[in-house]
């Protein structure tokens, strides 16, 4: 009887030495998981940042693409402005090419007159 707890007693010591020696093994690759998980929380963060940094990029960019096209229309506009400017101009300042009878006068240019812009007529 003695004998069979013997080898009860050893072949447990045995099972618990290699629960021990698993369990061991387990920590250190949890130890290994742990920190690999650091390593991609910073990854990940880092990687939002940048998305966050495109991000932001590409809607500046859509910024300056608008910004341009309204440029560009600034620009038609002032040209636009320049011709009716002439128009006035030579229309105010030069004199008939014709003469007038008696009955008809010449052209007039005021700002009523339909040559001037929209936003220039009283």
């Amino acid at each position: 009887m003695v004998s069979t707890l013997v080898v009860n007693h050893t072949a447990q010591q045995a099972a618990l030495k290699d629960i021990k020696e698993s369990e061991a093994k387990i920590f250190v690759v949890q130890q290994a998981i742990a920190s690999k998980m650091v390593q991609i929380k910073e990854l990940e963060e880092k990687m939002y940042n940048s998305l966050k940094s495109v991000q932001s990029i590409i809607g500046q960019s859509k910024n300056i693409v608008y910004a341009s096209r309204i440029a560009q229309d600034i620009g038609t506009y002032q040209g636009q402005m320049m011709d009716i400017a002439q128009e006035t101009r030579s229309c105010c300042s030069s004199p008939p090419k014709r003469s007038w009878s008696s009955s008809t006068a010449p052209p007039t240019c005021s700002p009523t007159s339909t040559r001037w812009p929209w936003w220039a007529r009283t």
